[in-house]
């Protein structure tokens, strides 16, 4: 993990009021990620670039809304693919199907919630 993001994500659970070590919540996620555009009825011509992961994902989060720091590790669900001497699952390249995400955001509670 690149030094710039280990210290994002330091920071942003730092600034989280009562931080631990341990997340809030932890569980199963199954994700998929493209663009709407890619499919139909939004275009004449659908591709498959998007991803679906299945993997487990943990949140730090502040009660009733604030920031909050989600990270998951899964793989990807495409099929392999290779082209001459690149190769890939999905829109990951590379030999493996390991997927990261870590997510940074802030929640903002609703009103007569």
């Amino acid at each position: 993990m690149p030094k710039l993001l280990r210290g994002a994500l330091l920071c942003a659970l730092v600034s989280l009021n009562g931080c631990a070590l341990l997340p809030d919540y932890v569980g199963p996620e199954w994700s998929h990620a493209s663009h709407i555009s890619q499919h139909a009825p939004f275009t004449s011509d659908p591709t498959n670039y998007g991803a679906d992961s299945l993997g487990v994902t943990a949140e730090w989060s502040k009660p009733g809304g604030g920031p909050y720091v989600e990270l998951h590790d899964g793989a990807t669900l495409e099929r392999g693919w290779r082209d001459g001497t690149t190769q890939g699952y999905g829109e990951t390249l590379g030999k493996s199907r390991e997927e990261f995400q870590g997510r940074l955001g802030y929640r903002f509670k609703l009103p007569g919630r």
